[in-house]
């Protein structure tokens, strides 16, 4: 949401209004303990710490699919491998990071 709320006014009041029917998923404890080793790992990078809470929610919550269009610290081919390690070792599994063309390709 903090996201969302960032830069022009009036095109954070659209996206607010286009999420507002969606509901929150909550955090919990083992969110910033996994968030931590991805930051401590550089799976993700620390000034990209929105990006892992993004990740760990859909970890979490069993997520099956995360789509982004984030291709520098979620999407990253090369970065996606280092999540996935991280993840697995909190005994988690991590939810399928593609963008969503990527996933229309899959089901096509």
């Amino acid at each position: 949401m903090d996201e969302i709320k960032r830069g022009d006014a009036l095109a954070a009041a659209e996206r607010l209004k286009l999420v507002d029917s969606i509901p929150l998923l909550p955090s919990a404890d083992m969110v910033e303990r996994i968030v931590g080793q991805l930051l401590r790992e550089n799976a993700v990078p620390f000034k990209a710490k929105e990006d892992a809470h993004h990740i760990v929610i859909a970890v979490v919550h069993d997520i099956d699919y995360l789509l982004t269009w984030n291709m520098t610290h979620i999407a990253n081919p090369v970065k996606r491998r280092h999540i996935v390690d991280v993840i697995r070792q909190f005994q988690s599994s991590s939810p399928i990071i593609l963008t969503p063309q990527e996933l229309l390709e899959v089901f096509q």
